[in-house]
């Protein structure tokens, strides 16, 4: 097999633009004609700037690194314009024009770098990430994310297809050299495996399944709820990572998210799989998948940590590890069956009955950890 240079990969070390607060407010004033507060947000590879106006009006600022495609840019615009013609109702952010009419705006850094500017309404909220999930929540979240894929069926655009994604997991080859680095042998060799497995046996067949374009990283930081207590999801924001690819991608991603970081990862995920296939029920073929994919996302999300190191929580790459390891020491027979029963339940009580197995074998390997948090060495 080629090796693939892993210091080529887009975005694998984060380079943000160096924007100030109060070049983003020169920026706000001379492209969009008016001015207000602004608070710096998290962002991967962007700067985005919440922005309150002088009316009360809330806002997004996005100034995109200079290294993403305008076809991208477009392909983002495109997908949230259609959202809002043929589904209205589904809270996404709105665009909105600069003075001149335009879409996309520019501005330029002090290394006379061109960065592309967008202003967006801003969906008020807690992310899903700072409350406790309930089921009903994570049921709901499951609905939502379905009706997500269902508005973005029908639309396409050809940089949908051509852009290079890091967190696109049918790429998590390009990893494979910061795997091969892993100091702990068995650590090595599990996540090397599961590479292996799906190059080899699950990658090939994707294109056979339902593939639309899709939101791709509907995780709990990129859905808010109104209030602490609220159990409907309010808003979904960052379509960054949307790309072209099949249906059941996009829900084992959210799935994989679910389960981690959870004391109860099994039943959660069987709650948001019982929303997401009441709004668009899947085709046991995709269900066939979605344990390998699900460990496919969490190996990418694992080698990524690693590989960013400080620059991201070093403490979350144990928690994605003893998922990883849960779920392959459960195997894909027993963990299947708890996908396939949270969307064709057979009868309840065989549905909890395979949750509680599950869980229990969670605990008792979470506990032979003692609780430790070291990161990997590579």
């Amino acid at each position: 097999m080629k090796k693939i240079d892993v210091d080529t990969v887009r975005f694998l070390d984060i380079v943000k633009p160096a924007i100030s607060i109060e070049k983003a407010q020169k920026i706000l004033n001379d492209l969009y004609g008016f001015s207000g507060k602004l608070k710096p947000l998290d962002s991967e590879w962007d700067v985005n700037f919440h922005v309150i106006a002088v009316d009360g009006r809330q806002f997004l600022l996005k100034i995109s690194n200079d290294e993403e495609a305008l076809d991208t840019i477009n392909f983002e615009n495109a997908a949230l314009a259609h959202i809002a013609r043929t589904r209205p109702a589904l809270p996404v952010p709105r665009l909105l024009n600069t003075t001149g009419g335009c879409d996309i705006g520019s501005t330029y850094a002090a290394s006379g770098v061109e960065h592309k500017v967008r202003l967006l309404t801003f969906l008020p909220g807690i992310t899903l990430a700072d409350v406790a999930r309930t089921d009903t929540l994570v049921f709901n979240q499951g609905k939502i994310a379905a009706e997500m894929a269902l508005a973005l069926q029908g639309f396409f655009h050809p940089a949908a297809k051509s852009r290079q994604l890091l967190w696109d997991i049918r790429e998590v080859g390009t990893l494979r050299p910061i795997a091969e680095k892993i100091v702990n042998p068995d650590t090595r060799a599990l996540i090397l495996g599961i590479i292996e497995n799906f190059e080899r046996v699950i990658k090939p067949g994707l294109d056979q399944l339902r593939v639309q374009i899709a939101h791709m990283d509907l995780s709990r930081y990129n859905m808010v709820v109104a209030d602490p207590d609220s159990e409907i999801v309010s808003g979904i924001i960052d379509f960054g990572d949307m790309h072209h690819g099949p249906l059941i991608q996009d829900v084992a991603i959210a799935v994989a998210d679910i389960m981690q970081p959870e004391p109860a990862p099994y039943s959660k995920a069987r709650h948001f799989l019982r929303g997401y296939h009441h709004v668009l029920p899947l085709q046991m073929k995709e269900i066939a998948l979605l344990y390998d994919l699900v460990r496919v996302y969490l190996v990418t999300y694992y080698l990524i940590l690693i590989r960013r190191g400080i620059t991201y929580d070093i403490a979350a790459q144990d928690d994605v590890l003893a998922l990883i390891e849960n779920l392959t020491h459960r195997g894909y027979e027993t963990v299947t069956d708890l996908f396939c029963e949270a969307c064709y339940p057979p009868h309840p009580q065989g549905v909890a009955t395979t949750v509680e197995v599950l869980e229990e074998g969670l605990k008792d390997h979470l506990a032979c950890s003692n609780g430790t948090t070291k990161g990997v060495k590579i």
